[in-house]
């Protein structure tokens, strides 16, 4: 196996502030102008591990074929970063990927699907069957994983390969939990929208604006949390639109809000007497009880 020594403070060195660096280092590794093609994102990586001046450091990656895998493996070879600041003496790869069976359309039963599971040791034997074991027992799938790993001269024996499940596992929980949070936050907004429906109809107060923009800033715990809290209040207010519903049938059927036939007649009874002709003639006759009796002519013959 080639081993290309380093120091132990090659990570760590080439992070410091006072390091020199060319202005031009970043055209040593990508000469295009556009650079290597690029994975699927995100790409998320592990916290590094150093062991007897060896470090290791995963990162993972969504992935659907062996290219876009092989991709990622080529891509990280060549990155600088924080996270991967120098060149390293192996880039270990595996993938987990779900693919139709060949002459299957999907629209059967999942026999119509298989897994498909391969890596590269990249010269580190044994390393991809442990970036496999970690896929495969914690679920991964469509994923692809590369660890990085810097030999510092000493043999480690196996607890290299402690030190490679461990970033493994770390960087895929973190890559899933990066894929999970968009979908969190969208079922967020979905639930507010669906509560401001459902709620009476107030000015927008300047807290539940700052809160809708502190989403941004959660992770995926908070996240988790808020939606179950949203979900509980949506489930209130609509228990309590339902009962609303429920009472105002009932006071429907009941008559209570219908119209009230009774007192509408009386009233239209009312109305009728005020404008009835026959108060006309009966104000006529009192008019005419009213005046003095008629006197008779002289000679005219008394009725």
């Amino acid at each position: 196996m080639s081993k290309r020594t380093a120091s132990s403070t090659s990570f760590a060195a080439s992070n410091e502030p006072n390091a020199k660096r060319s202005a031009s280092l970043i055209d040593t590794y990508f000469p295009s102008k556009t650079g290597p093609a690029k994975p699927p994102q995100p790409i998320v990586a592990s916290d590094p591990i150093t062991d007897r001046q060896s470090t290791f450091v995963a990162h993972a990656a969504p992935c659907s074929n062996h290219v876009q895998a092989q991709t990622l493996q080529k891509y990280i070879r060549n990155l600088r970063t924080t996270s991967h600041p120098v060149e390293c003496s192996h880039e270990i790869l595996a993938w987990r990927t779900l693919a139709l069976k060949p002459g299957k359309t999907g629209l059967g039963s999942d026999d119509d699907f298989k897994i498909t599971i391969d890596g590269d040791d990249d010269g580190e034997k044994g390393g991809s069957t442990i970036i496999k074991e970690v896929l495969t027992q914690d679920g991964g799938i469509d994923v692809a994983i590369v660890i990085s790993r810097l030999y510092g001269g000493i043999m480690l024996g196996p607890a290299r390969f402690t030190h490679m499940r461990q970033c493994a596992s770390q960087a895929l929980a973190r890559l899933i939990a990066a894929q999970r949070l968009p979908t969190l936050l969208s079922r967020l907004k979905e639930l507010d929208e669906q509560i401001s429906a459902h709620a009476a109809p107030t000015k927008s107060s300047p807290a539940a604006a700052s809160q809708k923009s502190n989403y941004a800033a959660l992770d995926i715990a908070k996240a988790e949390r808020l939606v179950t809290a949203r979900e509980k209040r949506l489930e209130l207010l609509r228990k309590k639109q339902r009962e609303e519903e429920e009472e105002l049938w009932r006071q429907v059927e009941d008559g209570q809000d219908g119209p009230n036939l009774e007192g509408d007649h009386e009233g239209e009874e009312r109305d009728e007497g005020q404008h009835d002709p026959r108060g006309a003639d009966n104000e006529n006759d009192s008019r005419v009880a009213e005046l003095p009796p008629r006197q008779n002519a002289p000679g005219e013959p008394v009725e």
